[in-house]
């Protein structure tokens, strides 16, 4: 849910949406679940054992730890802190990214 910064979840056994991470206050903040701050997250895909997001507006792309219970930022810099350049973790530098991770199982 990009407008709310956070990611839901649906319920299909009981035709239930809630908040599955993000507190909805934009930033990029890690931590446990709905503490943790998103920004505009767009797109999601999963290797069983976590989550992985692009956080559009923060720059960077994300991991849920489903067995933690904690987001973790994988690469990007911040929100605003955007561009484009290789490196690695806080080095990284995307611009806006969007949509899933075609293989989230190298992470």
């Amino acid at each position: 849910m990009a407008g709310p910064h956070q990611i839901w979840k649906l319920d299909l056994d009981k035709n239930e949406i809630s908040t599955f991470a993000g507190s909805g206050r934009e930033a990029r903040q890690d931590g446990q679940l709905l503490k943790a701050g998103f920004a505009q997250p767009s797109g999601i895909t999963t290797d069983g054992r976590k989550l992985y997001t692009a956080d559009s507006e923060a720059n960077v792309i994300r991991a849920i730890d489903l067995d933690k219970g904690e987001v973790k930022t994988l690469v990007g810099g911040d929100l605003f802190a955007f561009g484009d350049e290789d490196g690695y973790g806080d080095d990284v530098r995307l611009q806006h990214p969007l949509g899933s991770i075609p293989s989230a199982t190298n992470y």
